[in-house]
């Protein structure tokens, strides 16, 4: 089961540039070990940055963008066998 909470922190931090406690370094998606987790963040960055996609991006581009990264993650999960 998903905490939402946990999910809306680390999405914070993520879209915010915040800092990773574990690395001391600026938190990226792919700190995220947990498939569940990633695609939970995943799917709330995407719903709510949408401020951020926008600058500097045609809605088209928007778009794109939403749909490489899904297909990022979707290669991730196929690739993945351990839940870490």
């Amino acid at each position: 089961m998903i905490n939402e909470v946990v999910v809306r922190i680390i999405a914070e931090r993520i879209m915010n540039k915040g800092i990773n406690p574990k690395t001391s370094k600026i938190f990226v998606i792919n700190d995220i070990k947990d498939v569940e987790y990633k695609r939970a963040i995943d799917n709330y960055i995407i719903k709510h940055s949408k401020g951020l996609l926008h600058n500097g991006y045609s809605e088209k581009g928007v778009k794109t963008l939403k749909k490489l990264f899904r297909n990022k993650l979707r290669s991730i999960n196929s690739n993945s066998t351990v839940k870490i």
